[in-house]
């Protein structure tokens, strides 16, 4: 009846609530040299090995339009099905990535990759709660995105994690 989804998404037919903004952040080797500042700067994922996620999926078209890489015929990347292979990959030297910062606690449990957030502007989405525009239980699924909201505030990537 209700989905939570990673905005921008085709929306015809839907309502939905914000419930949370979900920062990317660079995922690297902890021992990549690009891993040594606290931030870093879109223009040095152009010359990066990208792995991403398969084609088709709405991370791997907000990761490759954030960094202005629209075609990718023309840099190295990899193509995973799940974030869970992804963070291995990096974590054994194959290349860097980016991470919603919602998937960090679960993905990145390990010391073997760092993190660091991009200089402004901050790549994010917006996460909502969607359901059809004709359902007698809307009012229902607003006040779960509320619950949802509140519950989660917390839970996002503290700063000083980063």
């Amino acid at each position: 009846d209700a989905a939570l989804i990673a905005l921008p998404y085709e929306m015809t037919g839907l309502s939905w609530a914000h419930v949370s903004d979900d920062e990317l952040l660079a995922a690297a080797p902890a021992d990549h040299p690009i891993a040594s500042g606290a931030q870093i700067a879109p223009a040095a994922l152009e010359t990066a090995d990208l792995i991403l996620l398969e084609d088709g999926h709405c991370l791997r078209d907000q990761a490759l339009s954030f960094c202005n890489l629209r075609r990718v015929d023309n840099i190295d990347t990899f193509g995973a099905s799940n974030l869970s292979t992804i963070v291995q990959m990096v974590a054994n030297g194959l290349g860097m990535t980016l991470l919603p910062e919602l998937s960090i606690k679960l993905e990145c449990r390990h010391d073997d990759i760092r993190l660091m957030r991009f200089t402004d502007p901050q790549p994010r989405r917006v996460v909502g709660l969607a359901w059809r525009k004709s359902s007698p239980r809307k009012s229902h699924f607003a006040e779960l995105g509320k619950l949802i909201t509140a519950a989660t505030s917390g839970q996002m990537l503290a700063s000083e994690a980063v």
